[in-house]
């Protein structure tokens, strides 16, 4: 009836479809539902009709979408994760987009009015597209792109005013000048060898305070992380693969809650 380390869910694995009064009796005791694989004979979601309208929290994890569209009845639902490439073909989901406050899954044309709504605060989208800002425009305060290949700079979103916390994997050669419009940016995550153009824009946001940074390299004008504020600066990576100035520069900032590879030489003289 759970999944590991979360609070109770309606938990389906394939199978049968577990009966509409099965269904009713665990909705009552939990507003939770995670498909971790679709029952026999299914390709879409419309076996959860029955408790369509008390699920708050809905996960289908490891399948190819077929349908989405009985979301649409889904009338409470808050929170929608999908794992696996929906269906282009599947409705704009219109009804959905006017409940639900997080999505956690891949960027598919019938996502649109989600990402232009006024309800939506949290977000994690795996590829978005390159005309990102003119799809998103939902107030979002948390924003975290993953396999962002087609980002060449931080997008200029209409969430400026309303984001605190950004992540960004995949960016290729990421400029980062476009982090000064977001003047509520409290933390910064940027994953997976994404190469930075500069450090420089990030001393036009007052409000940063964390700075979280894997793989990252090929850093310019790294004198800047001096004038920033921080309360956390992390530093994840291979050694060798950063550069040492970049290091000892970072070191030396006075960070409360820092963290940092050693250098070669160091690693070897613990040893």
């Amino acid at each position: 009836m759970s999944l590991d380390g979360g609070r109770p869910h309606v938990v389906v694995d394939g199978g049968v479809a577990p009966r509409p009064g099965y269904l009713r009796a665990l909705a009552r005791v939990t507003k939770r539902v995670g498909v971790l694989q679709m029952p026999e004979g299914h390709q879409s979601l419309n076996w959860l009709t029955p408790i369509a309208d008390r699920v708050e929290e809905l996960l289908v994890f490891g399948y190819e979408c077929e349908d989405l569209s009985a979301l649409q009845h889904f009338t409470s639902l808050r929170s929608l994760t999908l794992v696996g490439r929906p269906h282009a073909r599947n409705p704009p989901l219109t009804q959905t987009a006017s409940t639900l406050r997080e999505y956690a899954g891949p960027w598919f044309p019938a996502l649109d009015p989600v990402l232009a709504s006024p309800a939506l605060t949290t977000l994690m989208l795996e590829q978005p597209p390159r005309d990102l800002a003119a799809r998103l425009t939902a107030p979002l305060t948390d924003l975290r792109l993953l396999s962002a290949r087609k980002l060449a700079t931080v997008p200029d979103l209409a969430c400026a005013d309303t984001l605190t916390s950004l992540q960004i994997a995949g960016g290729k050669d990421l400029d980062l000048t476009g982090v000064a419009a977001y003047t509520r940016l409290a933390s910064l995550s940027l994953y997976g060898r994404t190469p930075l153009t500069s450090f420089a824009q990030l001393t036009r946001s007052p409000a940063l305070r964390r700075l979280f940074l894997e793989e990252c390299y090929a850093v310019d004008d790294i004198d800047a992380l001096e004038q920033l504020t921080l309360d956390e600066l992390r530093v994840v990576g291979r050694p060798e693969s950063l550069d040492p100035r970049f290091l000892r520069t970072a070191r030396e900032l006075g960070v409360r809650r820092f963290s940092a590879p050693s250098p070669p030489a160091e690693g070897r003289a613990r040893r």
